[in-house]
This record gives C-alpha cells, structure tokens and sequence, in this order.
C-alpha cells in the first residue's frame, strides 16, 4: 500500500469525481474485446496450480467435525451447494500503528486478502505470505491470522486433526499451523506447494474439555509477497489416540490384607503382551512396520522382545538383588540393565527390553540393515504426580553399511502435562 502520513494523501489515488468521466460511446464499445494485434497463439489457458479448477465437495476424513472458512448457510454457488460447518472460523487483523485520521483505513492486510470458489466445499481464502521486511511478522499490519474452532469440546476429549490444502492458492513450503490444547500450542509446518485438494494431517491431540482449535498465519521466516497461503477447512477425527490401555481401579476394600510393599519391590518378569506394554506396542510385536521417503528407499523396523533367560522372577535367580545393590544405570531404574528378561516390573518400576531390527531396500533392492537395542525404563514416583521414563538405543551391528551417525531421536510426548 502507499505510505501515505494523511487522509488526504489518498485522494491522490482515488477514482472518482473530477478524475472519472463516462465514455460517451459505452453503449456500443463497452465492455467488447478489441485486440490491437494480432497472433497465431492461443490462450494460455488456466495456470499450472489450478488443476481442475473445481471444488471438491466430500471426501473428508471419516467420523469428522469439519469447520469450514465461512458460516453455515453461505450459498457458494457451485455443486457443493450451500455450506455446513461444526465451528467458526475468524480472521485477526493489526492496525498501522502510525494510521491517523478519519476514513484512513488502518487494516491494510484486508486488502490482500481473496477468496476462491474451489477447495473443499466450494470456498477457501488466500492472501500472500510476508515476513517482517515485507510488514508481516508478528502484529505486521499485513499480517492475516486464521482462527478454526469446533463449537464444543469432543466427548472423548481426544481426536486428530486435519486440514485441507486447494490445489489453488497454495504455494508456500512452509505454512505454520498451530493446534491450540489446555497444555499449550503446538506449531506444526505444512507444504501446501506440494498437496492439492487434499486432507493432511497435524497429528492427535488430548483436548480435554476445550473445544478444539487450530490457527494459521500468513507470517513466515522467508515471506516475500510472492508466494499464497490457503485458508480452507479443517477437520477433527475423535477417537482413542495415546496408544494407553485403559486404567480402571476396584472399589476400595476395607477388609483386604495390608499390602507387602517389600515384596512388591521384588522384580518379576511378565508377558511382552501383558498391562506393562501399551496396546498398541504389544500388538506389534513381530510386526513389520515400513515406510518409504521421497528418494525410493523403504525402510522398515521389527520389534522383538529381548529374552535372554526363562526365570520368571528375578529376585529367585539373585539377578534384581545384585543389582539393586550394586548397579548405577544412568536411568531411574537401577536394575533394569543387569537382569535378564524382555519385561519386568516391580509395584512402581518397569523395565523393557529389546531388539529393533532395521533394513532397507531401494526399490525392492536390499541396501543394508541395523540392529539396535532398545531399553526403556519407567519410574512412578509414589510420592509425587509424576512418572519418569528413560530410553536407551545402542547399535548391536549392522549390515552392508560402513559407518552411521545419530542425529535426532524423537520421543513423542502425549500432550497431556509439560514433557521434558
């Protein structure tokens, strides 16, 4: 926009009164084409992003809460009819700080922002992706901020998070989602240059009794003004997503016999599919798990139970007694890494063991393997509100590959309470 001090340094730019005149001659030359060349080549046709040009009127995640961009009722003259929404969606806007003056128009990033007849139901916005040398960044007065929200909390208090990118009106690499929980924002980056019309996911969250909500900037690190940032709908699945077992107590028992807590503290071993392990963990064990990058290369990994003994107790085999005597493990369950055994579990420590088996294969090619071993130790604290978890992954040999390098483990934290 021009950087106009005033008011009146707009008139400048206007259209109207002693700058605009009626054509005498609109009757019969308004409104006509007249091309004042002449060519052999035809039109361009519609832009490469474009694809169809269509909006896409179903096809959302199953079970899902979808809110659209506008408010239920909003005719959006395609085949998708009029729209229906689970929510509300708003945009935040920042004043110029230096705006002065009646009529001046202090939301300059209004006028940046458009709005499409396509995505999923017929309508998205789109403005332009700025950052702080381009007035973006945040509280940039042409900043746009979009607000989805569920219009009441999900009933499971869980559910995973979609949103969809057009295939017009998307071209940012890295647009920055923010799914709002009780526990703080999570910041999730998507390439919507990359997807079209399509329902990508930002992942599972625990909501509690909030109504979900997700927000979405046009701000980003390397924001030119060049490059669009869609707006379109977003989509929450409930469901049981923490991979947890359900946890339920008996009634009290007033007349049971008092607890052994020294027995308790004895370490037994335990089945690989018993409450120690998740769901979800148990029930791959043995199972493959694979999936392949953008390079052609598949990689999968096997989980298998480290068994190297068959007593069921350690305190019988004098393993667990040693240990808790003589060992210092450098995670919170001091025993855990000299006894035998691929689970085991005291009243209030655990103790897992195994092998993750890995290989890779270029199209159907074998290119090389790894195995490493993978302990994870879990201490309730009986005296605090919280647990402690601790995982070691070391190589045990690999395959066809001179040498490899951790660079990252990524430990997911089910966002419930602050994770360190």
């Amino acid at each position: 926009p021009p950087d106009c001090p005033t008011a009146a340094c707009y008139a400048q730019y206007w259209w109207h009164e002693s700058n605009v005149t009626w054509k005498s001659d609109c009757a019969t030359s308004c409104g006509i084409e007249h091309i004042k060349y002449l060519t052999l080549v035809s039109e361009p046709g519609r832009g490469y992003r474009l694809q169809y040009g269509t909006p896409v009127c179903s096809g959302a995640p199953s079970g899902a809460k979808v809110v659209e961009s506008v408010p239920a009722g909003t005719d959006t003259w395609s085949n998708c009819g009029t729209t229906t929404t689970n929510g509300s969606f708003q945009f935040t806007f920042y004043p110029d700080p230096n705006a002065t003056g009646p009529g001046l128009g202090q939301y300059d990033a209004k006028a940046d922002l458009q709005q499409i007849g396509g995505g999923y139901n017929g309508h998205f916005w789109f403005t332009h992706a700025r950052d702080a040398g381009h007035l973006g960044g945040d509280g940039g007065r042409m900043t746009i901020l979009g607000d989805w929200k569920l219009n009441s909390a999900i009933s499971g208090r869980q559910a995973e998070v979609y949103v969809h990118i057009p295939d017009t009106g998307a071209q940012v690499s890295n647009a920055t989602y923010k799914v709002i929980t009780p526990f703080g924002a999570v910041t999730k980056t998507v390439d919507q240059n990359s997807h079209n019309n399509s329902w990508i996911s930002l992942g599972a969250y625990n909501f509690n009794d909030q109504a979900p909500e997700v927000q979405l900037t046009n701000s980003t690190p390397d924001g030119a003004s060049d490059k669009d940032v869609a707006y379109d709908a977003v989509a929450f699945v409930p469901g049981d997503y923490d991979g947890l077992n359900a946890v339920t107590f008996p009634k009290a028992d007033p007349n049971a016999t008092d607890i052994d807590f020294v027995a308790a503290q004895d370490a037994k071993e335990v089945s690989t599919t018993s409450s120690l392990m998740s769901s979800s963990l148990s029930g791959s064990l043995g199972k493959k798990s694979c999936s392949t990058g953008n390079d052609g290369v598949t990689m999968c990994a096997t989980y298998k139970p480290l068994i190297e003994a068959n007593t069921k107790s350690a305190k019988k085999s004098g393993a667990a007694k040693s240990a808790l005597a003589t060992a210092a493990a450098a995670g919170p369950v001091s025993w855990c890494q000299n006894v035998n055994g691929a689970a085991l579990q005291t009243r209030t420590e655990g103790c897992l063991r195994g092998l993750l088996v890995l290989s890779a294969t270029d199209r159907g090619v074998p290119v090389g393997g790894a195995t490493m071993k993978v302990i994870q130790e879990i201490s309730l604290d009986p005296k605090s509100n919280q647990f402690t978890t601790w995982t070691e992954v070391s190589l045990v040999n690999m395959t066809d590959i001179n040498s490899t390098t951790l660079t990252s483990f990524d430990e997911e934290c089910w966002t419930t309470t602050a994770c360190t």
